[in-house]
This record gives structure tokens, C-alpha cells and sequence, in this order.
């Protein structure tokens, strides 16, 4: 572990939570019951996500008490695919009555030491680091991760009250990224139907005719793609070079499309096809096929 500050600890994970365990293994119905139970795509973007909630009736007394939820609860993914490995959500409190299901480990901090939203963005840290994965191990398309190893991770601890106003600062920030995050799929929404409009009914007709799309206006004409474009299949070049070169251009591959990367070069000749500022860029074929971009 790098430096630390003057008055931080270093501890391992369970000396500073209570309970660490797995949840109550019991078949679980996605119909409403008795008492709503955790599932692995319970956890979402951190939170608890009551729409995939499973349900489980006839609980004694017993575990009900031993697997009963309380507010701060932090739920880790320790059985999962790879990718989603390591992924946390706290509790806040609703439903009101929750219990801990199988395949969720569940870590309730000891409120002296630690703090359960300091712990949360902390997990968050080691995830996009990649900690959880390099921990896990894998076996076909399933990854895992050891009660005991988990509980084993040393984590840097700050006295209580500055991890307290870590865990503030950070969910303000969060907050805010939200609000943003709304206000942007708000605009995106109004995008969406502003273009539907346009795109369809047009500006200022009142006469329209029916299609095999769809009513568009009476003024309109509907006629195949093909009549209105032309097109031609990339190809790959013979050479291709990783610094630019006199009279070689961009190569624009999908990577250097979508993210703006570092670019290949490649020169003029017969298997390459020269790309203009406005032409469309469209991917024909794969997993992306249908995503488009513009030449540049």
C-alpha cells in the first residue's frame, strides 16, 4: 500500500466490520411475498434496487432475526462474471423490512471504527482499480472471491470524522453528477422526440399519406436508400504505419472513430477507399453492426 497520512491506519477488513457472511440460502420466487429478499442483480449503481427483489415466505423467528437487514448494510458481489466482480450497494433503509439473500456477502461496519459510505466509495476505488478482479478466481464463465480473503484485505483507515466528511464531500459529488446525469437524458428525451417529429411529419404540413412506414407528408416521396446514395465497402490497407509518414493519411478505424485516439497512417493506392468530411461512416457487420460515424 503507497503512503498514507499521518494518523490514517492500516487494518485488515475484518477487524473493522461485525458480521461478514453470506446470505440465507433458500429458493427465492420473483412473485411478491411474505418478505423481500436480496439477489445478485439486487445491486444497482450502489443502491438497492427494489424492482429485482426476490421474495420467500414461512421464516421462523430465528432467521428472521439472524437475516433481517439494518440501514448501513453494505451488500458486496463476491459470486458473479468477471466483469461484474466486486460490485457494492448500501442499504438505506427501504423496503423497511429486507433480508440478506445467498450469493451477496453482506459487511455491517462497526459503527466505532469505520463508516459504511466511507467504506462503499472505497470498494468503488479498488473495483476501478482492478483489486477485486486480480482476487478473484475463476472458473468457466463464473469468478468468486474468498469470504476469508476478503475479510483478509488490508484497507487504509482514517480517524471517524474525517471519514465521515470524506463520505460527504463524495456522495455531494455524486448527487450532483446526478442531477446533471437527469437534466442531460431530460434533454436527450426532448432530442429523441424533437427528431421523431421533424424526421416524419416534417415542418408546417397538414395533408399526410399513409406508407409502408408510416404517415409522412402528402408533398413526400418514399424511395429506397439506394436511390439516393452511393457506397462502397471498406477496405483494409496493405501498409499500415504507426507514425505519419509524407502523403500518408489517417487511418480510420473504428477505435480512432469512436474515441479520437491515436491514429494509424496509411498511403494512397488502390485498396484504400479516401473518406470526405461529410460521408457516413457505417459498420456493416459484428456486434456493432448499425453504429455510424462521420468522416473527418
Amino acid at each position: 500500500m503507497k503512503k498514507i497520512p499521518e494518523g490514517w491506519e492500516v487494518v485488515r477488513l475484518g477487524e473493522v466490520v461485525d458480521l461478514l457472511r453470506n446470505g440465507l440460502v433458500v429458493k427465492q420466487s420473483k412473485e411478491k411475498g411474505e418478505f423481500p429478499i436480496t439477489r445478485i442483480e439486487t445491486i444497482s449503481n450502489e443502491k438497492i434496487d427494489t424492482t429485482k427483489l426476490g421474495y420467500v415466505t414461512n421464516l421462523d423467528e430465528k432467521l428472521l432475526n439472524a437475516y433481517r437487514m439494518i440501514k448501513g448494510d453494505v451488500l458486496f458481489s463476491h459470486i458473479n462474471s468477471l466483469p461484474h466482480i466486486g460490485k457494492t450497494g448500501i442499504y438505506e433503509g427501504y423496503p423497511q423490512l429486507l433480508m440478506h439473500g445467498m450469493n451477496l456477502l453482506l459487511l455491517r461496519a462497526n459503527y466505532s471504527k469505520l463508516n459504511s459510505k466511507f467504506l462503499l466509495y472505497l470498494f468503488r476505488l479498488y473495483r476501478n482499480r482492478g483489486i477485486f478482479k486480480s482476487m478473484a478466481k475463476t472458473a468457466v464463465n463464473q469468478a468468486s472471491i474468498n469470504q476469508t480473503e476478503l475479510a483478509n484485505l488490508k484497507i487504509p483507515l482514517p480517524p471517524l470524522p474525517e471519514q465521515e466528511r470524506i463520505a460527504e464531500i463524495l456522495s455531494t459529488v455524486d448527487e450532483a453528477i446526478e442531477k446533471v446525469g437527469q437534466k442531460i437524458e431530460k434533454t436527450e428525451g426532448l432530442k429523441k422526440g424533437l427528431m421523431q417529429k421533424l424526421l416524419t411529419e416534417g415542418i408546417g404540413h397538414k395533408e399526410f399519406k399513409d406508407t409502408e412506414i408510416g404517415k409522412i407528408p402528402k408533398e413526400w416521396k418514399l424511395v429506397r436508400l439506394g436511390e439516393t446514395i452511393g457506397y462502397v465497402k471498406g477496405k483494409k490497407p496493405y501498409i499500415l504505419s504507426e507514425e505519419y509518414k509524407e502523403g500518408y493519411f489517417p487511418y480510420l478505424s473504428t477505435e480512432y472513430l469512436r474515441n479520437n485516439g491515436k491514429p494509424k497512417f496509411a498511403v494512397p493506392n488502390d485498396n484504400v477507399v479516401l473518406v470526405e468530411d461529410a460521408d457516413l461512416i457505417l459498420l456493416w457487420d459484428g456486434s456493432n453492426a448499425g453504429e455510424f460515424f462521420m468522416g473527418k
